[in-house]
């Protein structure tokens, strides 16, 4: 991901939310991680932060058997069964929480400085472009507005905006 703003004084803001949401134990563990990947997730997270990127994030969940080969699911007629979980689930999972704490640091940070909006961009190329994403696009969002809309339950964090954009969306925000 291409994450314009992602310097040192970003990654401290990135580190703050994630210290936030661990005190309010509101941090994203994904099911499809095992229990070494849980146990191991927010520290991996954090180094990501500190010192990496998303991609090495990826690599660090690929490895060690930190993410399930295998989930339960339902068939069509609703019978139980046990399905392979997507083989780019590191990635997703990586890419969508590094960003999402790098649009959250990113808000902060403009508030702490006093910037009016941030702007969306296309931080990552994606395959098939979503509809809502492209008319995202060059607009700008108030920080404060979107930093609201992201610190809610994981269930609704992102709704009223449409950013970070979900899973794959390669949707983020840069300063003016």
């Amino acid at each position: 991901m291409n994450l314009i703003n992602l310097d040192d004084i970003t990654r401290k803001y990135m580190l703050n939310e994630i210290s936030l949401d661990v005190k309010e134990r509101r941090l994203y563990i994904s099911k499809r991680l095992t229990e070494q990947g849980r146990s191991d997730y927010e520290q991996l997270l954090r180094e990501a932060v500190e010192k990496h990127d998303a991609d090495w994030l990826a690599l660090r969940l690929k490895e060690g058997e930190r993410m399930a080969a295998f989930e339960p699911s339902h068939s069509r007629t609703g019978r139980p069964i046990v399905k392979n979980t997507p083989i780019s689930d590191d990635v997703t999972l990586a890419d969508g929480e590094f960003n999402y704490y790098y649009v959250r640091g990113l808000c902060v940070r403009a508030i702490d400085q006093g910037v009016d909006y941030l702007v969306v961009y296309r931080a990552k190329e994606v395959a098939q472009e979503r509809p809502q994403s492209v008319t995202l696009i060059g607009t700008k969002v108030n920080p404060k507005e979107l930093l609201d809309d992201l610190r809610v339950d994981i269930s609704l964090r992102g709704k009223r905006f449409g950013i970070p954009g979900g899973p794959n969306s390669g949707i983020s925000v840069r300063l003016p």
